[in-house]
């Protein structure tokens, strides 16, 4: 493999895949299916080494792929193996091109900037966050904030299903009063916008929000799962 994350990313795939005839073929499938997005993000302008470790990320999770290829390699009964073998095959490469199509698509939108500049006014500070977390089978990254001289506060954060997710569609939308700041002050938003691709990139924007907050808290519970995130403002801010 062209990366010791690659051969750590098969080898954990093929650490699922109970009937060993069709380990070196499984193995083959997932080294090409890297080598050709990697090719893909180094004609875009990445790096080579860059490029492989995006390519391993792309594939999403190995414990995940590798308990669905099992699936399609563990044949009932042994006396019809190669018939076995050959549906296997042909399953095993519909699905990697599928996920790899997939997968592609949702790191192409993920690592993109799918977020609308705001022309209101120009930008005062910006705060990243780092924060995400899985709801269900829904991934939520909150980004960070943007403030604008205007006093306008953005919020941006991006969701995305798991990429083998069977369930039906839902959305996420961050509502009602889950924005404080370190003096427990609620903050509603007056506008917000969402672009509704596979990773959905949305922004939130508070007006008249103040120019000396400290920290920006995110506090609320989505199905059940709290959802907190600190965010605190750069010191440049505050002075």
């Amino acid at each position: 493999m062209f990366s010791p994350e690659g051969k750590e990313f098969t080898d954990k795939v093929l650490k699922h895949i109970k009937f060993p005839y069709d380990r070196n073929a499984v193995r083959q499938e997932l080294e090409e299916h890297m080598e050709d997005i990697c090719d893909d993000l180094t004609e875009e302008g990445y790096g080579r080494e860059e490029a492989e470790r995006l390519s391993v990320q792309y594939m999403g999770d190995a414990d995940e792929i590798g308990r669905e290829l099992n699936k399609a390699h563990n044949p009932i009964l042994g006396w019809i193996w190669y018939i076995s073998r050959l549906a296997a095959i042909i399953a095993a490469a519909f699905l990697i091109t599928t996920a790899g199509v997939r997968g592609f698509s949702y790191m192409k939108a993920y690592f993109g900037n799918g977020y609308e500049d705001y022309k209101n006014g120009e930008l005062v500070y910006s705060a990243d966050s780092g924060y995400e977390t899985l709801i269900y089978d829904m991934h939520l990254k909150i980004d960070g904030v943007r403030y604008y001289d205007d006093g306008t506060l953005e919020l941006r954060y991006k969701t995305w299903k798991s990429l083998f997710s069977d369930s039906i569609d839902w959305t996420f939308n961050l509502n009602g009063e889950f924005l404080t700041d370190e003096k427990g002050n609620k903050y509603y938003f007056s506008t917000g916008n969402s672009n509704g691709n596979k990773v959905c990139h949305s922004q939130l924007f508070f007006e008249d929000f103040p120019q000396d907050v400290k920290t920006i808290i995110i506090d609320t519970e989505v199905n059940g799962q709290n959802i907190h995130c600190e965010i605190p403002v750069p010191e440049v801010n505050n002075k």
